[in-house]
């Protein structure tokens, strides 16, 4: 779109269809911990959840991209606290420590602190909607794979600090509750 005018039609569609291979490669939304009960999704489920998932994230990150350094600074400071997060549960629930969810998030902090000298106050050079839709889509898969990793019959290990338990679910809506509300 940033060479070539594409209409609104053909983007949702190029963003479905990048949503569609990450599904289709495994990355899904499994379960949605609840204050009572975990709800495991179907297979149907899983993938629309997902797919909506990805898509709004893309849009947000899109939609915020309108002011110097904006859009970066914003999926830097998310993405590194979603690595910060990944990070320190994988050392709590005795995963691997470089999880895709991990090495996805580290990588998007690292994209947007090269990025980021470049697109600040008197920019010099712009992200466009390719470069701002990658953001969204990596920091949306970074957190969805994050979900497929847990045990939730570990959750109850959590004790008293039950945030720790949700913290997969609420943290996506922290980091796009800026753009969203943009």
């Amino acid at each position: 779109d940033d060479m070539v005018e594409l209409n609104a039609l053909a983007k949702i569609a190029g963003q479905l269809l990048a949503a569609g291979v990450v599904v289709l490669n495994g990355v899904k939304v499994y379960w949605i911990p609840l204050p009572d009960a975990i709800i495991s999704l179907d297979e149907g489920s899983s993938i629309v959840v997902t797919v909506v998932i990805i898509f709004v994230a893309v849009n947000a990150i899109n939609l915020i991209d309108g002011l110097d350094g904006l859009a970066s600074g914003v999926v830097a400071i998310g993405a590194g606290a979603f690595f910060t997060y990944a990070f320190i549960l994988s050392v709590e629930q005795e995963l691997v420590r470089a999880t895709a969810s991990s090495l996805i998030a580290v990588a998007t902090v690292g994209v947007c602190l090269g990025f980021l000298p470049y697109n600040i106050h008197r920019a010099r050079m712009f992200m466009g909607d390719s470069g701002a839709m990658l953001l969204g889509f990596m920091l949306a898969t970074a957190m969805i794979s994050l979900t497929g990793q847990l045990d939730p019959s570990r959750l109850g290990r959590f004790g008293a600090n039950a945030l720790a338990a949700y913290l997969p679910l609420l943290l996506p809506l922290a980091v796009m509750a800026l753009p969203f509300l943009d």
